[in-house]
């Protein structure tokens, strides 16, 4: 008889235990593999007697093994390392019943026994597999090729968020130049003191730019400045802001040159999907949303993951292990114009 239990066990170090349990049955060491894996997730196979040692074979309940052991060159599980127990067999079947009056029983159920855990063998594995739900319109190799999509947009929306950045550096230097002005010729200028309480808070944090703060200061600046040659006379216009809009947890700004940025709080149910509706649409799906759990939460839960993405939406999919809804955060960077 084989109960119903998972063909593998799996550990978080602790910098102290050296005991690991697995809870189902083997008949010999072949049958048990064992995995190492390291702060950065890298997976190795232990070898037995060099690595780890079995402490019980042939026991219905399991047993456990000793890891590392001396000789090894592992150390103590740390808390950033993992080790995986795992039931292993070949899938072949080596006993024949002939016909005889005789029936033997015990051979009979090794054979159902070792069938039993080769089904819970790969039961664990398909749960591991991507699936889809039955009746989906969409199969496992479209929603493969549509995470791999999203994986491009990430990179590709990693690198939009470097450029902003890089403009927000850029932004933050022209704002020290005029800070400079500012103290120099302060008795020429409107609002004087609201604008360098705000350039020595973007002194001390720079990368944080926030334009809403600025926009009239700034915008009395550079119109009364006079240019001092040919080329400072140019048409260019600065970049603010011309639409602010904040409701409970909603909220959107617009800039002048077409930039927005816009956020929200949503619930997710469990294990299912849930459409992020955006309060501004986008001209096109080239914007970057980031999707977090709101508040802190001590159970272990699957990150949300946004699957497919619209001109006025997104779909994200959150599952948590505790089967309990969250509150997701959502943000949406892009150019709606």
């Amino acid at each position: 008889m084989i109960y119903d239990i998972l063909p593998v066990n799996n550990y978080q170090g602790n910098n102290s235990n050296t005991t690991f349990d697995f809870d189902f049955y083997i008949e010999d060491g072949t049958q048990l593999n064992v995995y190492h894996f390291d702060k950065d997730n890298v997976k190795r196979l232990l070898i037995e007697n060099q690595d780890y040692s079995i402490n019980e074979v042939k026991n219905k309940s399991g047993s456990y093994i000793t890891f590392p052991i001396s000789g090894s060159n592992y150390t103590v599980l740390k808390d950033d390392e993992k080790i995986s127990l795992e039931l292993s067999l070949p899938i072949a079947q080596e006993t024949q019943y002939n016909n005889s009056s005789l029936l033997n029983l015990e051979a009979l159920e090794y054979s159902l026994d070792y069938l039993t855990r080769l089904i819970q063998i790969y039961a664990r594995k398909i749960h591991l597999c991507v699936k889809v739900e039955e009746c989906s319109e969409n199969t496992p190799e479209e929603l493969i090729d549509t995470i791999n999509q999203q994986s491009i947009n990430v990179v590709n929306n990693a690198n939009l968020v470097q450029n902003i950045y890089n403009s927000v550096s850029e932004m933050n230097t022209q704002i020290d130049r005029i800070y400079s002005d500012i103290l120099e010729n302060g008795d020429k200028f409107e609002a004087i003191d609201t604008l360098i309480s705000t350039c020595n808070s973007l002194e001390e944090n720079k990368a944080d730019l926030d334009l809403s703060n600025l926009t009239d200061g700034l915008a009395n600046v550079i119109c009364t400045q006079k240019p001092t040659t040919e080329s400072s006379a140019s048409d260019s216009k600065p970049v603010v802001l011309v639409e602010n809009y904040i409701n409970g947890n909603s909220w959107y700004r617009v800039y002048s040159d077409g930039w927005c940025e816009q956020g929200g709080i949503i619930l997710s149910p469990t294990q299912a999907a849930v459409a992020v509706v955006f309060i501004k649409q986008f001209p096109d799906v080239n914007y970057f949303v980031s999707v977090n759990i709101s508040g802190l939460h001590s159970e272990s839960c699957y990150s949300p993951n946004v699957t497919v993405r619209a001109l006025d939406s997104c779909v994200v999919v959150g599952r948590f292990a505790a089967g309990q809804a969250r509150n997701l955060e959502w943000r949406a960077f892009g150019y709606i114009r």
